[in-house]
């Protein structure tokens, strides 16, 4: 499940400063020629949003065989203009991966040449740590051919993350005392993402960070998730201090009788409330989402 070769650690180290070429060769560099890309992230609308969701960016050049030729986070000044500028590179053709938010976020594989098979997941999934989420994660790529001549050409990102809200009201008291308290548990998931930005990897599980108010028996968490093609595989479950499921949920059962929950859209909250009542379990949308969806309520 884990891949034992050399890791980038984004976000965890500092990366090197790109040097004045990419190869050993310096009469293939084009000092003349500037190449940008103008970064764009439209969302699920038409109005430029991505100084709103992605505050840093990590890019990848390749050139034509697959060879990782050049990393780097952008600058400041490049985010604040949404214009990044490659780095100095020889004539040719070349793959630019950019990663959006990728604060805890490790990449994998960056030396297959196989862009299915690099992959980026969290940290904590890497080091076989228990995993709680991922970062907020957007993901673009363009192929790019290096001219004599300066370019500017539009990068436009795209979601590679779900998020999941999960509020449990009434939560059972303990059979036994206990100083835990109950937990929410989400099996089924994808664990990274590829620089195809396609999901998948050996199914997994996520113990989310969650809040537990024992007065009120309200239980709460979320969290970024890969986004997964298989909904029939992800549950999503209450669990006792001590183990035991209280309550479980599928969630291509949940988004089935749930259709406003749109998971083709960019911006995907996928929001669930559990209600335990009279020995009861109840399991719908919260509140205040169905106002959002339906303000005229």
């Amino acid at each position: 499940m884990k891949f034992n070769v050399p890791v980038l650690l984004l976000g965890l180290q500092i990366l090197p400063v790109l040097s004045s070429c990419i190869r050993e060769d310096l009469s293939q560099c084009n000092p003349g020629s500037v190449n940008l890309l103008e970064m764009s992230y439209l969302g699920d609308g038409t109005t430029e949003i991505f100084h709103d969701k992605i505050s840093r960016v990590d890019m990848y050049v390749f050139d034509s065989r697959g060879t990782c030729v050049s990393t780097s986070t952008l600058p400041d000044d490049q985010m604040a203009s949404r214009i990044a500028e490659l780095p100095p590179l020889g004539p040719g053709d070349y793959h630019v991966v950019c990663l959006g938010n990728p604060h805890n976020t490790i990449v994998d594989r960056l030396s297959s040449g196989d862009y299915s098979q690099i992959v980026f997941m969290d940290r904590a999934y890497y080091e076989n740590s228990t995993v709680s989420g991922n970062d907020a994660l957007y993901f673009a790529a363009i192929d790019y051919r290096v001219t004599a001549e300066d370019q500017r050409r539009l990068l436009e990102f795209e979601s590679s993350h779900y998020y999941l809200s999960v509020e449990v009201a009434g939560v059972p008291a303990p059979a036994t005392k206990s100083y835990d308290h109950p937990y929410i548990m989400v099996s089924g998931l994808s664990p990274h993402t590829s620089f195809e930005n396609e999901a998948g990897g050996e199914m997994t599980e996520y113990l989310l960070e969650s809040t537990h108010d024992a007065d009120r028996k309200y239980l709460s968490a979320s969290a970024n998730i890969m986004r997964h093609s298989d909904h029939s595989a992800v549950d999503v479950s209450v669990m006792s201090a001590g183990g035991d499921t209280i309550a479980s949920i599928n969630l291509e059962e949940f988004l089935a009788d749930n259709p406003e929950v749109d998971c083709s859209r960019q911006e995907v909250v996928i929001p669930i409330y559990i209600e335990f009542k009279s020995g009861d379990v109840t399991v719908r949308l919260p509140d205040w989402y169905v106002e959002e969806v339906n303000p005229e309520f």
